[in-house]
């Protein structure tokens, strides 16, 4: 269907879900071999204004070090409610990226993969996206390497778009067992590579009620509440998993 509206454009099909990180390295892929001098990812659970592109690439063109660009993203639901304009990473708070209401183009430790413009010179730098990260994290990951070698992660209101949340996974996260189960262990990786001794310590304290919350938080009874524990951890169990398999 999409095919017959759009002939142009080339739908590759990768026949099963490869997760969020190795799904787009196969477009990323695809593009670095057509020389593309920029690669979008954009979710598919997205809107978009019509001019959201060129925004982000004239910020992109404005400094050479400017190597990652993210628009200002609103609720579907709500069209003028912000949901995100880059993020800081608070590492001593489990690496929780905390969102920024921006009103201005400006540097960010992180903007998020559900749109995400990305210079053709980081990824010749850096790579692809880690597929260690099944599903979640991956963009704070690419993010923090990027800038590790010497890119700016920046975001703009210049760009706009809305983003229908959790779209692509079927509604609110904790409801989805698979993606609460990777969301728990891609964290504990993104901390275990990037924060601090100390602030490995001050996470635990953080992520204690954080679990709560998303435990019992809209549960509709206690057989949801078993299942969300039971996802909790096995992403725990995963991350050990990781761990030694990093260790040998």
């Amino acid at each position: 269907m999409l095919k017959k509206q759009y002939p142009n454009i080339e739908i590759i099909e990768n026949g099963k879900n490869l997760g969020f990180a190795a799904g787009n390295n196969v477009g990323i892929r695809k593009a670095m071999r057509n020389k593309a001098d920029y690669i979008l990812l954009l979710n598919n659970d997205t809107v978009v204004d019509p001019k959201f592109l060129t925004g982000l690439v004239e910020v992109a063109e404005k400094n050479e070090n400017i190597g990652i660009v993210g628009p200002k993203i609103y609720q579907y639901e709500n069209r003028e409610k912000v949901l995100l304009s880059g993020a800081k990473i608070l590492f001593w708070k489990g690496c929780v990226p905390k969102g920024h209401d921006l009103n201005k183009t400006t540097d960010v430790d992180m903007v998020s993969g559900c749109c995400m413009l990305i210079k053709k010179e980081v990824i010749e730098t850096v790579g692809l996206l880690d597929e260690t990260y099944f599903f979640g994290w991956e963009d704070a990951e690419y993010c923090i390497n990027a800038q590790e070698n010497g890119y700016r992660v920046i975001c703009t209101p210049i760009g706009k778009i809305w983003h229908k949340v959790g779209g692509s996974y079927g509604g609110y996260y904790a409801s989805n067992p698979t993606v609460l189960t990777e969301g728990i262990r891609n964290q504990l990786i993104f901390i275990n590579r990037h924060a601090s001794h100390l602030e490995k310590i001050s996470s635990i304290f953080f992520m204690v009620p954080q679990i709560g919350r998303v435990v019992f938080w809209r549960a509709g009874n206690v057989n949801e509440i078993k299942i969300r524990a039971i996802a909790v951890k096995k992403g725990f169990i995963n991350f050990r998993f990781y761990k030694r398999m990093m260790e040998k």
